[in-house]
């Protein structure tokens, strides 16, 4: 493992927001690629740019899914964020963000994963997983928190986001094997979960269509485990911007963002939230739609 295993499993920040827990009622998961939102746009990067109104709506979208937890990506900095999620929310960014991983940064805007957490809700913050072996590599940071729950164990949640430009069949191009290499250390991370008897919840981009029939990169995540993809049955219906006609929408034709569990909780339904026509022409939201798992916890305890 690229982490030691008992060293992964002691929390090294403790990050409290409240007394109260996972309680048996229904949660609401959301896993949502924000596509280059950041505070500070960037000329090169043209996805960088949003107005007081880009964000406005992104919040308007993010308060209409009542979330208890968001698991998100492509966020450059928590003020960002924060506009998106509103007051209510502790934020965590990956601690690829941090002063003293500059090695692991790009010069202007980054792509960070993280959570937005009710303060409703307890967690703890453990060390990211990194998913790729490059000692400077400046993605593929898993941010990792433990959910508290109620009389029982806490849930290991994980936001990530995988390496794109392999999203049909496997080849034998560099996306594609390192696509794979990430897909392996997933895997082991959830051994590990179940070698210990814990619930996870992953959620996040894999960039990749985990619900085809033989999938082989849900092969390669689940094998020799009782995972769950919690969005087997998501249907692709998100529309977003053309990118050849910014004035007409495109949907596309698998989901690639995904929710993957233990065997003890209770799904409820998952699904793609759609954008409005108008709203996808007339402001910058994401090439992502948001996607919302709604977990039941009473078996998980």
């Amino acid at each position: 493992m690229l982490i030691n295993h008992l060293f992964r499993m002691v929390p090294f920040l403790l990050a409290i927001v409240s007394s109260s827990g996972f309680s048996a009622s229904d949660l609401r998961f959301v896993t949502w690629n924000i596509k280059w939102l950041s505070g500070n746009s960037q000329s090169h990067i043209q996805q960088s740019h949003r107005s007081s109104q880009d964000f406005k709506k992104l919040n308007q979208y993010f308060i209409a899914m009542s979330v208890d937890v968001l698991a998100f990506q492509e966020v450059n900095d928590v003020e960002a964020i924060r506009r998106v999620v509103g007051k209510d929310y502790t934020i965590w960014l990956s601690e690829r963000s941090w002063d003293n991983n500059k090695q692991h940064q790009f010069g202007g805007v980054n792509q960070y994963t993280g959570f937005a957490v009710h303060k409703t809700l307890a967690v703890t913050s453990v060390r990211d997983i990194q998913l790729e072996d490059t000692s400077k590599s400046k993605l593929r940071f898993g941010t990792y928190l433990l959910l508290n729950t109620i009389n029982s164990e806490p849930v290991h949640l994980m936001s990530i986001h995988l390496k794109a430009g392999c999203n049909s069949g496997f080849r034998n191009t560099r996306n594609c094997q390192r696509l794979k290499a990430q897909g392996t250390e997933l895997n082991r991370w959830i051994m590990d979960r179940q070698l210990d008897n814990d619930q996870y919840i992953v959620l996040g981009d894999f960039n990749s269509n985990l619900s085809a029939t033989g999938s082989w990169m849900w092969e390669g995540i689940s094998k020799g485990t009782s995972a769950i993809l919690t969005t087997r049955a998501t249907k692709p219906l998100c529309e977003v911007r053309s990118i050849r006609n910014a004035s007409n929408t495109y949907r596309y034709n698998s989901v690639i963002d995904h929710v993957v569990t233990s065997p003890n909780f209770h799904l409820v339904e998952a699904k793609q939230v759609l954008y409005k026509k108008e709203d996808v022409i007339d402001f910058v939201l994401s090439d992502h739609c948001p996607v919302l798992a709604v977990i039941n916890s009473k078996t998980g305890q």
